[in-house]
């Protein structure tokens, strides 16, 4: 009898054990595309590094704008290139007069070595600069995912891909209502970023045979000065780190010595009478300032005295403990004021089971302010402004220093912050038409797309910069003062002469267009006994 049952229950497991076998055998995978290759195939065969991001991913980091995802990306090796990365004065002037853009820069390769694309094709690089996609025009509102190839993929989309490719996917089918508004404002205050959202979708490819979307985002990016935050401090003698730079709001006085830096005289060609009034050894007292002999730089906001022990293995330019220095950390904009709308619109219609056909139309408005810090300004005798003598603000050194002479003009290094912060307003406007059909015949996979690109960009000055001559001139007059102590402020003559050297107005445009008919076809060549042949 035991036998028996044995017997049967042996017989059942020969049943039930092909059944349970069947359930756990994995899924089919499905075809896809991989960013870095054109060719449809498995999900997890490609061998480049891909990356992928959602948008639920995007979301929980709190993340408001494109620069800002960009900017988590380890394999964007120094960060975003945008509009405060360009706020220095050690840069090339074109790094400054980019017009509000950001880039990416993948591997540290530059923003002209990363290809960004949307959808798999390629949008118009920036107006003002050609170099790039401009990060600001992508609708953050509209993506689904972002896939970004870390290697190189110049075989296949051409030598802008050499530091990799970042390919932002928007949604495509998408049925329904959803709003979203999102704020991320400071701890410490300034620099808040508020974002506000609305997708809206109607009709399923499945049942309905078409689907049509739109998606509006509207971001606001508010100012973050470098007064607001304390990790700029730059003076923190104690732990051995003070400021190098001179060019401070209470001016420092220059020396010098030698007939290239002297006044020529005009009755006596081939003469000369004397360009500095400190004359002598030109390191004895370079670039003294009053308020050092003193004791009184910080009594200057950013102004210290200058710690001659901490910058004694520097010899070139040289400096002396009767310097004032500054700290100019705190003039920075950390932040840029950015405004910013996107609109998305996608029509898509099934037009047989395997086949579709799509209309899709992206349109973007970028307002930025780039905040510069004021100029710096030296008053020599090349330049034709120096303080003359007999000025209502002309400092006489005698008290301090015995060789003073005070018959001669003062020459000096003054950092403008009359004059203001240098000031531009960027507006870029972008704009995509694309007509696409998409889908597959047995195993060949087809795309082909149309679309023409436009991106334009005009920057206007609006304060802080001014013609050098007039400039020059209005200083040698003697009406300014780089001498304001605190509490004090330029008198209203000085203010209407510094407005009168001034240029505000339209300063420079540009316009990218990109035209695009795109193609492709891939699917298998021929079969093997352990698989696929190949592919096309």
């Amino acid at each position: 009898m035991k036998l028996k049952k044995l017997a049967q229950l042996v017989a059942l497991m020969g049943v039930v054990g092909p059944v349970v076998a069947q359930q756990a055998a994995a899924p089919a995978m499905q075809r896809v595309e991989v960013t870095g290759s054109s060719i449809k195939r498995v999900a997890k065969e490609g061998a480049l590094p891909v990356q992928v991001i959602t948008f639920d991913q995007i979301e929980k980091q709190g993340i408001t704008t494109t620069e800002q995802l960009v900017r988590t990306l380890s394999a964007n090796g120094t960060g975003a290139d945008n509009m405060t990365s360009g706020n220095n004065v050690f840069g090339a002037d074109a790094d400054r007069v980019s017009g509000g853009a950001s880039f990416a820069s993948l591997r540290g390769l530059g923003p002209s070595s990363t290809l960004v694309l949307l959808n798999g094709r390629r949008i118009a690089t920036h107006g003002a600069s050609g170099k790039s996609v401009d990060l600001n025009s992508i609708p953050l509102g509209a993506i689904s995912r972002v896939e970004i190839l870390k290697d190189g993929a110049s075989a296949i989309y051409g030598t802008d891909a050499i530091g990799g490719v970042i390919n932002f996917i928007l949604k495509t089918n998408y049925s329904g209502v959803e709003a979203s508004v999102s704020t991320n404002d400071t701890q410490a205050g300034g620099g808040a970023t508020r974002r506000a959202s609305i997708l809206a979708g109607t009709g399923s490819l499945e049942s309905d045979r078409y689907n049509i979307m739109a998606s509006l985002t509207v971001d606001k990016a508010e100012r973050l000065n470098g007064s607001d935050r304390s990790f700029v401090n730059g003076f923190q003698p104690g732990r051995g780190l003070s400021p190098d730079t001179t060019g401070t709001p209470y001016a420092n006085q220059l020396s010098g010595a030698g007939t290239a830096l002297q006044i020529p005289d005009p009755k006596n060609p081939g003469k000369f009478i004397g360009g500095y009034n400190l004359p002598g050894d030109p390191t004895m007292y370079l670039q003294a300032n009053p308020l050092s002999f003193q004791g009184k730089c910080d009594s200057i906001p950013g102004m210290s005295q200058y710690q001659t022990a901490l910058w004694k293995d520097v010899t070139s330019p040289l400096r002396t403990k009767y310097s004032c220095a500054y700290d100019y950390g705190a003039d920075y904009v950390l932040q840029f004021p950015v405004e910013r709308a996107n609109l998305l619109s996608r029509g898509t219609f099934q037009l047989a089971p395997d086949h579709r056909m799509f209309v899709e139309v992206l349109g973007s408005r970028t307002k930025a302010t780039a905040i510069l810090t004021p100029m710096q300004v030296q008053a020599t005798v090349a330049n034709k402004n120096l303080y003359p003598v007999g000025g209502a603000y002309y400092q006489d050194l005698s008290a301090y220093i015995p060789s003073f002479d005070n018959t001669k003009p003062i020459s000096y290094k003054w950092r403008a912050n009359d004059v203001g912060n240098r000031t531009q307003e960027n507006t870029t406007d972008n704009a995509r038409v694309l007509l696409g059909f998409e889908g597959n015949f047995g195993k060949w996979d087809y795309k082909a797309g149309i679309s023409r690109a436009e991106s334009s960009t005009k920057t206007k000055l609006t304060d802080g910069y001014s013609y050098t001559d007039k400039l020059y001139a209005a200083l040698a007059s003697g009406i300014i003062n780089p001498w304001v102590g605190a509490g004090q402020s330029q008198t209203e003559a000085a203010r209407q002469l510094i407005e009168s050297t001034k240029f505000r107005g339209d300063f420079q445009h540009g316009k990218t267009t990109l035209t695009q008919i795109d193609g492709a076809v891939s699917g298998e060549l021929f079969q093997l006994p352990a698989g696929d042949g190949g592919r096309l």
